[in-house]
């Protein structure tokens, strides 16, 4: 099994917000990434995604701590910078077609996400979406 998996916005907005019932679970899940070194991807599709969650929660809440939040995102993607959207014209077919066959229980970020991480070699993902089982194996 590789030891590199996909990150989900699911998974680094629960670990952000500790009021969140899935709180603990995620942060004995990072804290067991970083033990065993995972190397996890963060595309850009899912900082975008975070950023937009994140922001309409925090002003649901009336906090106003989303530029620090936001911005421990986007340091954690920079490592990397991984594109996924890149992968949009050339894998447009075979997302649409997930979309449909998926009878539109995944959308299109979900999809592009399987796609994408498929070609990249990667199998597993980090989520608390259950849309993603039968696509990915599933942590979270």
């Amino acid at each position: 099994m590789s030891d590199t998996i996909l990150v989900d916005t699911s998974f680094l907005v629960v670990l952000l917000n500790a009021g969140d019932v899935h709180h603990q679970r995620a942060v004995e899940i990072q804290r067991e990434f970083e033990e065993k070194e995972v190397k996890l991807v963060i595309p850009d599709v899912v900082v975008n995604e975070c950023l937009t969650v994140l922001h309409r929660r925090l002003l649901e809440r009336g906090r106003g701590d989303f530029d620090k939040v936001g911005r421990s995102i986007v340091a954690l993607w920079e490592r990397e910078k991984i594109f996924f959207y890149t992968y949009v014209l050339s894998n447009w077919g075979e997302v649409i077609d997930l979309i449909f066959s998926s009878k539109g229980k995944l959308n299109f970020h979900d999809a592009l996400l399987i796609v994408s991480a498929k070609k990249r070699g990667i199998r597993r993902i980090v989520s608390f979406d259950v849309d993603f089982d039968g696509y990915l194996e599933r942590i979270g």
